[in-house]
């Protein structure tokens, strides 16, 4: 058991980084709700509800072997712009690095046969999945080996893997669906969105499926 004042400090940085990550976000709404009273570009009203948490790099027990980063969907890019612009000129001199791999949200998902609309409760990195399969490019069925390419060198096989599984190999939860059937999923497997997909719930909670730890020892 960790104690002492290292200790104790580095717990009181991560209780002072929520209270101060709340006042943040009042400031940053305030901002932009601002904005938007005012015209002009930056205040477009945006259909995404955006939360941040700002961490204090050494005062949270953030496993970094396991760090990864995915590109941010070009849908977000522009609410998490206008954050980190916000952020930097009122806290000048610092640094905001996005963890990707640490966040989540709700995606509210329709295109179902039965014409019944979800809401995703996702990590980011399923979110990235789910994406591909919205707007003028998604739609149709795409490969794997696509998938791997558009989300980038950075997130780990795996991972990328598990994430696949976790939104199309799990009974009542398969909003994507996988050519061919199987838990497994292979460089050949191609994918699209499950419009056959039904649920009882409006709201539809998808974890990630966890892996066993793949550390070098």
């Amino acid at each position: 058991t960790e104690c002492g004042y290292q200790f104790t400090s580095k717990l009181e940085s991560m209780f002072n980084d929520i209270r101060t990550s709340q006042d943040i976000m009042q400031d940053y709404k305030n901002h932009h709700l601002a904005a938007t009273d005012g015209g002009g570009e930056e205040g477009r009203p945006s259909p995404i509800d955006l939360s941040v948490q700002v961490l204090t790099t050494g005062s949270w027990p953030i496993d970094r072997p396991s760090q990864f980063r995915v590109p941010i969907p070009k849908e977000l890019q522009e609410c998490c712009t206008s954050f980190e612009d916000f952020y930097l000129k009122t806290h000048s001199g610092r640094k905001l690095a996005w963890q990707t791999n640490m966040g989540y949200g709700e995606l509210r998902a329709g295109g179902f046969e039965d014409g019944k609309k979800h809401e995703l409760c996702v990590t980011t990195v399923q979110i990235c999945v789910l994406m591909l399969f919205d707007g003028e490019d998604g739609g149709g069925p795409i490969g794997y080996g696509d998938i791997r390419r558009r989300l980038g060198p950075d997130l780990p096989e795996a991972e990328l893997k598990r994430t696949l599984q976790s939104l199309a190999c799990v009974k009542g939860k398969n909003v994507l669906v996988k050519t061919p059937l199987g838990r497994d999923i292979g460089d050949a497997d191609v994918f699209e969105w499950n419009v056959g997909f039904r649920s009882k719930l409006y709201r539809i909670k998808i974890q990630q499926i966890r892996g066993v730890d793949e550390r070098e020892k």
